[in-house]
């Protein structure tokens, strides 16, 4: 993400994820990982549910966790391939801690897809979630 005022910032929606992947010079670059109905169906399909999904991205499934930035990212289609680089940014962005904490991000966006598109409200008080 560029310092420079005139660089537009990523429009966060409710359900949005906020991601920082480095890109090919190394700077950090902030995008946004939107739900989306192909992408829970892809990643469910693909993983054995998007709670299998979970369990591999816990366990920093490479592959996983690429295809859940890919697809997050409205890529992974016959017409929105993405980029050839991807996959290496994600690498050297790092899946755990700073700077780029991937896989936690990871499972908040499916957290997100289970919750129909909509950022899971934690139950302080024993409570079902409310929409």
């Amino acid at each position: 993400m560029s310092d420079n005022p005139d660089t537009p910032k990523p429009r966060i929606g409710a359900g949005d994820v906020q991601i920082t992947l480095l890109d090919p010079a190394g700077n950090p670059e902030a995008l946004v990982l939107r739900p989306n109905y192909n992408a829970a169906r892809t990643i469910s399909a693909q993983s054995g549910g998007l709670m299998g999904a979970i369990e591999r991205v816990s366990k920093l499934d490479l592959e996983t966790i690429t295809q859940v930035i890919t697809l997050g990212l409205g890529y992974g289609t016959q017409s929105a391939r993405g980029p050839k680089d991807l996959p290496q940014r994600i690498y050297a962005t790092g899946l755990t801690d700073d700077p780029g904490g991937l896989a936690e991000r990871c499972v908040l966006y499916l957290q997100v897809l289970m919750s129909g598109g909509q950022m899971p409200r934690k139950a302080d008080d024993g409570d079902p979630p409310q929409r």
